[in-house]
């Protein structure tokens, strides 16, 4: 996704997965010479990309917001894939960031 005219309230999934188990998202610096990657493993089955648009100025296209999920936009109301915790059960989603150059 290229800044510009590009908007986005998207999500993606289930995300496709390196050898490692990871799905990453590539955010680079218009020159293509710096930025960083978004990794989501475990737990990380979904993803929203937003551009905010919808903010007030001066905040309106001053970020892009990747938000990990562990389920797809409205599985609340659809049951898709919602991971169900009783008391005392947990759920882990592992996620981080690798900067880079070059």
């Amino acid at each position: 996704m290229s800044p510009g005219t590009t908007r986005s309230d998207t999500p993606f999934g289930p995300l496709v997965r390196d050898a490692r188990g990871r799905a990453v998202v590539r955010l680079a610096h218009p020159s293509g010479e710096h930025g960083a990657d978004l990794w989501l493993g475990e737990g990380a089955d979904f993803l929203q990309i937003h551009t905010g648009d919808t903010l007030s100025e001066p905040d309106r296209r001053r970020a892009l917001a990747v938000e990990p999920m562990s389920c797809p936009p409205n599985a609340f109301a659809d049951g898709a894939a919602v991971v169900a915790l009783e008391p005392g059960d947990h759920h882990t989603m592992r996620r981080g960031i690798t900067p880079w150059s070059g």
